[in-house]
């Protein structure tokens, strides 16, 4: 994008903010003819189709915990990974696990060797936890080697495994693309390269070579380095999407560098030397050996959040996040084989979610803010996902500006909508009936409507401004007949429409939102 482009957009969008103040004129204000393109992005059957698959048989419902719950999150997963979102879940995947029945203990150690000295106590939940253990235990003695990104790519001249032999190593594998930070340097369209860099491909690319066992370390140069964001190392998930053969760990970027010997900038250099190079670095590491013991015993019911980033342009203002959220579970399926098919509850709120996406991914020059898009589970059985994430977020709650949530979006009239929660902040109120212009949605703002009984509940109550799109109950609500071939296309595309310019606006300001926690 030219920069005379880019500040007659910023001005124009500086004008329809101009529009927000309480003696501003009423009328219709042009949106920047970029963020109207994008808006444009959002089309109807788009959405319909996002539901109408994610409402399909073939999903059973989508219940939290289930196998056809695990294959939901992949599939919403690969969604966000062709839009071009970057990983915010655990282990440089899009999966953010949490447990929804305790019911597992884990017994682990870990010692790493350096000739004849040890990297004193290791340990779990710390230093490092396992990510899968096949058959729930494991018992490995082994050399260690650094792989780099862990991608084989040969027909674009790059494979880190093509001069190393790593049968019956244990691997160190960089999460997220090389192409991440160094898009000019690789094939213009990498969509078709992303598969390779899922966490699973990856996984299976080393397993494929003859690791012995693969620990996964943060990327140095990764986003999450650029913006701040605390690294985590909790909850463990034995039932994690990789289905490999052999254990899988998260490690840290400090164990990364002592199991190295390289000072965290000199990794940064390396995994940015090799992305921007496009040349293989992997590293022998002499005399390093892994010692693991692992045992499991019990099972726990596992939880997916599904988190894709879009990091913001402004150097400051890309540490605070605007969250746009949908929950992808529902009921399932009965004893009788009778599905709940859950087209409106929420299939419809994640076709809108993705299309959201879709738009802001479409814009030339990214908001100034990040923005998180967040696919939940377990909000059927009592938000657990969301409560989850709220614990564990990948940018700090204090740094979150605003949440919007999209539940039940697809029924009724068509040109009606209650926007609950909007007077959480002074601001967000005004902002999104303005931008509604764009829109001709007819708003609804009930008072007190619904606080506990949806993913916005969490948000609210950690004092973040939310803004909950809810489309009424109906007939259908919790029933085998809620499905796609009922949803009403005109409403999904304005309400989805409305939650775009509304986010934008919000990513875009100079100043936060402030928060009226008496909405």
């Amino acid at each position: 994008m030219k920069i005379g482009s880019y500040l007659l957009a910023l001005a124009s969008g500086l004008f329809l903010l101009a529009g927000l103040l309480p003696n501003a004129s009423k009328a219709q204000t042009p949106l920047p003819p970029e963020v109207h393109r994008a808006l444009l992005v959002i089309r109807s059957q788009d959405i319909i189709e996002h539901a109408k698959i994610l409402s399909s048989p073939g999903f059973e419902g989508r219940k939290a915990g289930t196998p056809a719950g695990r294959r939901s999150a992949i599939h919403i997963a690969n969604d966000f990974r062709q839009i071009g979102l970057l990983p915010g879940g655990r282990a440089g995947s899009f999966y953010s696990p949490f447990k929804i029945q305790l019911g597992y203990k884990i017994k682990s150690e870990m010692q790493i060797t350096i000739g004849d000295k040890t990297l004193g106590e290791l340990k779990w939940g710390e230093d490092y936890i396992p990510l899968n253990l096949p058959g729930g235990k494991a018992d490995i003695a082994a050399a260690c080697l650094l792989i780099g990104y862990g991608i084989s790519l040969p027909r674009h001249g790059f494979d880190e495994y093509g001069q190393v032999d790593i049968r019956d190593k244990a691997v160190i594998i960089f999460t997220s693309a090389p192409w991440h930070n160094f898009r000019q340097q690789w094939p213009e369209d990498t969509s078709n390269l992303e598969k390779s860099a899922a966490l699973a491909a990856k996984i299976k690319n080393a397993e494929k070579h003859g690791a012995a066992c693969v620990l996964l370390a943060a990327n140095p140069a990764g986003w999450r380095k650029q913006l701040g964001v605390k690294e985590q190392l909790k909850v463990p998930d034995l039932n994690f999407p990789v289905n490999s053969a052999v254990p899988v760990l998260q490690i840290t970027r400090d164990l990364l560098a002592r199991m190295t010997m390289l000072s965290l900038p000199e990794l940064r250099m390396l995994a940015s030397d090799i992305a921007r190079d496009r040349t293989p670095q992997s590293l022998a590491l002499p005399g390093r050996r892994l010692r693991l013991r692992a045992l499991v015993s019990g099972k726990a019911w596992i939880g997916r959040n599904i988190i894709g980033v879009l990091p913001g342009r402004d150097e400051k203002l890309r540490k605070e996040a605007v969250i746009i959220g949908a929950h992808y579970d529902h009921l399932g399926e009965l004893d009788n084989d009778t599905i709940f098919f859950g087209a409106n509850d929420n299939a419809a709120g994640v076709g809108a979610l993705i299309a959201v996406a879709e738009a802001f991914a479409a814009l030339p020059m990214r908001p100034r803010r990040t923005v998180i898009f967040i696919a939940f589970d377990a909000e059927e059985i009592g938000r657990i996902g969301s409560t989850s994430y709220v614990k564990r977020p990948v940018i700090p709650v204090a740094q979150t500006v605003l949440m919007i949530n999209f539940d039940m979006i697809g029924r009724n009239d068509a040109d009606h909508i209650y926007a609950v929660g909007t007077t959480s902040s002074p601001e967000l109120h005004q902002i999104h009936q303005q931008v509604n212009q764009h829109v001709g949605l007819r708003l609804t703002h009930p008072q007190s409507y619904r606080l506990g009984l949806s993913d916005h509940s969490a948000f609210y109550y950690a004092g973040i401004p939310i803004m909950y799109l809810f489309g009424g109950l109906e007939p259908n609500y919790h029933s085998p007949r809620d499905t796609w071939d009922k949803l009403v296309p005109a409403k999904v595309e304005k309400v989805a429409r409305l939650a775009f310019l509304t986010a934008w606006q919000v990513a875009e300001l100079p100043q936060r939102l402030t928060f009226n926690k008496k909405y």
